[in-house]
Order: C-alpha cells, then structure tokens, then sequence
C-alpha cells in the first residue's frame, strides 16, 4: 500500500531559529486529512511517519 505524505515547512525571515510544520496524509478515499501543525525549533528537527523519516537542517 502506498501512503501519500504532504509536508509543508515556512520559515519566517523575521524569526530565522523557528520553523512552522503542516503535515497530512491522503486518505482511503482519495481526500486529505486535516493538517496537523507545531513550530519547530531550527537548526535541525526530525519527522517520522510510520515508514518514513525527514531530518530538516538549515545550514
């Protein structure tokens, strides 16, 4: 079964150390969940989804 996985990063210029998060998966009848959103503290965070990792670093 293939899981379909959007992620969504904003990083405001104006406060450069936090990063803003949206995350949803497609749902069995072809529509998306609600997103879930937090804020992130940067330089580096991670993600993980039941087969997937995503590690975010700002360099």
């Amino acid at each position: 079964m293939i899981k379909y996985v959007e992620v969504t990063l904003a990083i405001d210029d104006n406060n450069p150390s936090t990063v803003e998060v949206a995350h949803r998966e497609k749902e069995d009848d072809g529509g998306w969940s609600q997103p879930t959103e937090f804020t992130e503290s940067l330089p580096e965070f991670s993600l993980s989804f039941s087969l997937l990792h995503i590690r975010v670093v700002r360099i």
